[in-house]
Parts: C-alpha cells; sequence; structure tokens
C-alpha cells in the first residue's frame, strides 16, 4: 500500500492523468461528431 506522503505527491498527476484523459475522449468524440456532420 502507498504510503500519506506517496499518496500526496502523486495524487496531482494521478489528478492531470485522468483530466487529460476525460479531455481527450471528449475532443475525440467532438471532432468524431463534426466530421461525421460534414461527412453528410
Amino acid at each position: 500500500p502507498l504510503s500519506a506522503t506517496q499518496v500526496g505527491v502523486y495524487h496531482p498527476f494521478i489528478m492531470l492523468y485522468l483530466i487529460r484523459g476525460t479531455l481527450g475522449n471528449l475532443l475525440s468524440m467532438i471532432q468524431d461528431n463534426y466530421l461525421v456532420g460534414d461527412a453528410h
């Protein structure tokens, strides 16, 4: 198990990783919607 200090150090990086992944998924979804809209 991680110690409290390790969690404190890595927590911001984990949050950034999760946020980046979520934003990446949203951006890809938006791009797919625009591409599909342009195709039609």
